[in-house]
């Protein structure tokens, strides 16, 4: 026994050079070395609501040819799915109040609800409803209607995907994302002030989402 325990390392070159190896691990029927295990999209078949104390509305425009000025509305709701594997079953509705809106200015805000602007007495919401979601690349392109003083037109959101995690069971699975669009505000028929360019007619919208698991 202890004799064949000292030759056998001799062999060891001999048993390699014909393709043999100590170290050879047994295949497992159906596995490959190459095969990766991805992890599953936590987003797959999840609807978020639009957790509004840690979203953002952000509007912006140019003033007087000169500055740019941002406003933003300090609520929103909705609910979004984003489905990697399923992009015809996704979507985003998403409902501003105009009475959030806030420019740092109460006479202005007041201004901005009154019928020169967004006219809150008779449309006292913004919305958004996507018709289409499409990836391009690594972000999404969401086509939809949105709705101004009663107006309805078709705009696209290019949309990045910022994260989706759950840090702890405190907080939850949440999924961010960040939009961006820019609108003609008098194809909404919001014009005042817009000839002669004291106030710009393209308004750059920006959405800052992030939203929780959305309860049945």
């Amino acid at each position: 026994m202890l004799r064949n325990l000292l030759v056998a390392p001799a062999l060891l070159p001999f048993l390699a050079f014909f393709g043999f190896s100590s170290t050879a691990q047994p295949l497992v029927h159906g596995q490959s070395g190459q095969d990766e295990v991805k992890a599953a999209d936590p987003r797959a078949s999840t609807t978020f609501a639009i957790d509004a104390s840690h979203s953002a509305v952000l509007f912006r425009v140019t003033h007087l040819g000169a500055g740019v000025f941002w406003g933003r509305f300090n609520e929103i709701k909705g609910t979004f799915r984003i489905d990697d594997a399923d992009l015809e079953g996704s979507f985003v509705k998403v409902t501003i109040p105009v009475e959030s809106v806030d420019t740092n200015s109460e006479g202005r805000d007041k201004h901005l609800k009154g019928p020169d602007f967004f006219n809150a007495k008779e449309h006292p919401d913004l919305s958004f409803e996507s018709s289409k979601v499409e990836k391009v690349g690594g972000k999404y392109r969401v086509h939809g209607a949105l709705e101004i003083r009663g107006t309805k037109k078709d705009v696209v959101f290019d949309v990045e995907h910022n994260g989706t995690k759950k840090l702890s069971d405190r907080f939850g699975l949440r999924s961010g994302y960040e939009a961006v669009a820019t609108i003609d505000r008098t194809d909404f028929g919001v014009d005042y002030m817009s000839e002669g360019g004291a106030l710009g007619k393209d308004v750059r919208i920006v959405l800052g989402i992030e939203g929780t698991v959305a309860k049945d």
